[in-house]
């Protein structure tokens, strides 16, 4: 066997067994234990306080809005999409208000024409529809077929 091939297969087989020290000492126990994760953060995560309250905590104060919003298109999305999580809201009104200025830019995040997008899914090019107005003038965020839905 040529020298040149022997010396190779010598480099090859020690990176293979550096890479699998280096693994050994990176890589925690617990990986794998449950599919691609590690094992041992579930107690760390279980232990966080909560951020979001879910779609019932709205509904609680909230049911005229949720009223016109499953009569609309977003009728499937969670309030907490676009007024960002709500926990401390939910345990005390006055102490923190939920997200509400709502500008073009924020809608164009879902709204942005993207071919990725499944077909049917209401689309607008940033740059050429009503480039200088705000979502709202046109459109009901809780209801937001154009020019209908009334809403609070």
């Amino acid at each position: 066997m040529p020298r040149y091939l022997v010396r190779l297969i010598i480099i090859f087989v020690l990176g293979a067994v550096a890479v699998l020290a280096i693994r050994q000492f990176m890589v925690p126990a617990s990986f794998y234990q449950l599919g691609h994760y590690r094992a041992s953060v579930l107690p760390e995560v279980a232990a966080q306080e909560p951020v979001y309250a879910g779609h019932a905590a709205c509904e609680e104060c909230h049911g005229d809005v949720l009223e016109v919003k499953e009569k609309g298109r977003h009728t499937g999305l969670s309030c907490e999409v676009c007024h960002g999580a709500a926990a401390t809201h939910a345990a005390d009104p006055s102490s923190t208000k939920p997200f509400t200025e709502l500008d073009r830019s924020f809608c164009l995040v879902c709204h942005e024409k993207n071919i990725s997008r499944p077909a049917g899914f209401p689309m607008v090019d940033g740059l050429a529809h009503n480039i200088k107005e705000d979502c709202r003038k046109c459109h009901k965020p809780h209801s937001p077929s154009p020019n209908k839905g009334e809403e609070k």
